[in-house]
């Protein structure tokens, strides 16, 4: 066995065995693992070692050696995961109930769309809204 090396790879709850011999390239190694694991060459890929730190694809690599395959997410992903319960919770919090004030000028303001808006007539004048909730 003088040469030959086995990595286990760990990705999505399995094990593959791969055999790589001493010379062989890392891009060889990491185009290996992508077919054998069936990972899209648009995914970029995360190697960790059994205490989750990065490590370098290398044919240099110990025998029998544990290696888990990541996909690397992007900020945003990321960003999203963490705050998935505070997005949840937002949409699901309970909603404001607005009521407008009585118009200033029943004539010329009024309520319409079953009492969602306020009409205004078109004027040059500075408008302005009275209310006691900030967003």
């Amino acid at each position: 066995m003088d040469g030959k090396k086995i990595f286990n790879l760990y990705y999505n709850m399995c094990c593959q065995k791969l055999v790589v011999y001493t010379g062989t390239s890392m891009s060889e190694i990491k185009d290996s693992i992508r077919e054998i694991l069936e990972i899209s060459s648009k995914d970029q890929l995360e190697f960790l070692d059994e205490n989750g730190i990065p490590i370098v694809i290398s044919s240099h690599l110990p025998d029998k050696i544990q290696i888990y395959v990541k996909i690397k997410k992007s900020f945003t992903e990321i960003f999203l995961e963490n705050n998935k319960n505070n997005l949840i919770n937002h949409t699901n919090s309970p909603s404001t109930d607005w009521a407008w004030l009585e118009p200033s000028n029943e004539s010329t303001h009024f309520r319409k769309n079953n009492n969602k808006t306020v009409y205004q007539p078109v004027n040059l004048a500075i408008a302005s809204c009275i209310g006691s909730l900030k967003m």
